[in-house]
């Protein structure tokens, strides 16, 4: 034996409070804007989503994204985004290049020194008379943290303006 149950007439009905039936439009435009490329003076047109709903099925061709990039760069922390226009290493796979970033910060107060050139400048400052000054780094790296959870996710190089990424998360 099933029963069904029937709502009374005294019970008006409801919607849910935290349902938006626009909410789904609003976050595509919200992506389009900043990760496909679309500019924000073409919003896709919210009447996409009522269309689906009519089985009016129009062509759907995917935007051309104006990155050229090879991963999207997260925080492994916070999964932030810290890039969406990057370049991947020739020698490293896990390790990205990149000029524009966002959420991150560098510390410029510390400065950090690649193996190869610390051991060359020790070697020319044993060779130089005591009181002499060596030559100034060549390279000057700075860490660059998540502003979001302060994890270290590379290093910034001053002299080319450039973001070396290595313990980030890469999705395509």
């Amino acid at each position: 034996m099933t029963r069904t149950l029937t709502l009374a007439p005294s019970c008006p009905r409801r919607d849910p409070e935290l349902y938006d039936k626009d909410l789904d439009d609003q976050d595509e435009v919200f992506v389009q804007a900043h990760y496909r490329g679309v500019p924000k003076s073409k919003p896709v047109p919210p009447q996409r989503h009522a269309q689906r709903q009519e089985g009016q099925h129009g062509e759907d061709k995917a935007q051309p994204s104006r990155f050229k990039s090879d991963a999207h760069l997260s925080c492994p922390a916070c999964f932030d985004s810290v890039c969406l226009e990057c370049q991947r290493h020739a020698r490293y796979a896990n390790q990205y290049r990149a000029m524009l970033v966002m959420n991150v910060t560098v510390d410029t107060d510390q400065v950090l020194v690649p193996r190869q050139q610390q051991q060359q400048q020790q070697q020319q400052q044993r060779q130089q008379p005591s009181g002499g000054y060596g030559a100034p780094p060549q390279e000057a790296l700075h860490p660059v943290r998540c502003a979001g959870c302060g994890a270290e996710l590379g290093v910034y190089e001053a002299d080319e303006e450039l973001y070396h990424f290595f313990n980030v998360i890469a999705t395509s």
